[in-house]
């Protein structure tokens, strides 16, 4: 398995552009980054894209290598104002919110395709090492199959004409973006295609299903699915998801894309719901239905996601998501 101290260490001396950086990942990669630069004196240069530089501020631990730049990546003028003397791009910036992909579907596309092409431009005015696009397992859609796991080489239908389509039809075109910069400029892309991510990191204000599954087993009322929770999910911790995404930096090949998963943590959405009832809340709570269509959830079913490739490269995922919840409660309350 690869040593991940060594792995930060080709890191030393560097300058990274982190876009998104007052997410989930932006966050564990500024907390990873910020302990390894304290106790090996690393001096790896963080340039933070934020919209609003007060959610990241309590994340810093040394601002002497930390370097805010809040603005929008979808001002092109914003780009104008960040120094050039990066040595690697992250580009994780994306709203992941189901209901603003309904209610602002152009908003998610821009957000996603002219955002990304913005950080594609500004990478081609660096000398940059490696750029890691940060996509989302949502590219797959739908699938004919459900008796195997999904590979990197797999696809399946979205619904072109669907609102909600705007976020995985978005981020299949970015990775098309990074890919075509790649073989016309040059450009060193890997791009992770990551599972739903939590753990360390997620804030109270956090709404995703599982964070809401978390608060539920808090404040020790009954989970309301409305679905019948039988789409696929699938899971990875925070902290290892960002291990995984900077392996794929230093040592991915370029132009291609990985699956990043704890292919122990696939279940339905139903059986998720059902471990926090009774695990984590110590059946406490139970799992109620209230169907409805109006909450903006994804209508693709999933399929369970295969980590083969990126644990070809020394990576695997080891944190269950009992602990992956327990991790969360830790975040944002106590039992």
């Amino acid at each position: 398995m690869i040593n991940h101290e060594a792995l930060i260490e080709k890191l030393s001396n560097k300058t990274i552009l982190l876009t998104g950086a007052s997410g989930t990942v932006g966050r564990n990669i500024i907390s990873l980054i910020n302990k390894y630069n304290i106790e090996n004196s690393a001096h790896i240069t963080i340039f933070a894209c934020v919209r609003n530089e007060k959610k990241i501020i309590p994340f810093i631990m040394d601002k002497d290598f930390i370097r805010l730049y809040p603005g929008d990546i979808l001002d092109k003028y914003y780009w104008s104002t960040i120094d050039t003397s990066v040595d690697y791009i992250i580009h994780c910036a994306a709203n992941t919110n189901s209901k603003f992909m309904i209610t602002n579907p152009v908003e998610t596309l821009d957000g996603i395709v002219i955002g990304t092409k913005n950080v594609l431009e500004f990478a081609l005015r660096c000398n940059i090492m490696g750029i890691l696009y940060v996509s989302s397992m949502e590219i797959y859609g739908d699938l004919p199959f459900l008796d195997r796991k999904v590979s990197e080489n797999d696809i399946g239908k979205i619904d072109i004409l669907a609102e909600r389509s705007s976020y995985p039809l978005g981020k299949r075109l970015a990775e098309n973006y990074c890919y075509c910069y790649y073989k016309e400029f040059g450009l060193p892309i890997k791009i992770v295609r990551l599972a739903q991510t939590f753990g360390k990191g997620i804030t109270e204000e956090d709404n995703r299903v599982y964070v809401q599954f978390a608060k539920s087993a808090i404040s020790g009322c009954d989970i309301i699915l409305h679905t019948g929770g039988e789409s696929m999910g699938n899971y990875v911790d925070s902290e290892e998801a960002v291990q995984a995404m900077l392996l794929v930096l230093l040592m991915g090949k370029t132009g291609e894309a990985y699956n990043v998963v704890n292919e122990d943590n696939s279940m339905s959405i139903k059986e998720m719901a059902e471990m926090v009832a009774n695990k984590i809340a110590s059946s406490r709570i139970e799992v109620r239905y209230d169907i409805s269509d109006n909450h903006g959830y994804s209508k693709i079913k999933g399929a369970r996601l295969s980590a083969r490739k990126v644990e070809e490269l020394g990576w695997k995922a080891t944190i269950s998501l009992e602990e992956m919840y327990r991790k969360t409660i830790e975040e944002i309350g106590e039992l």
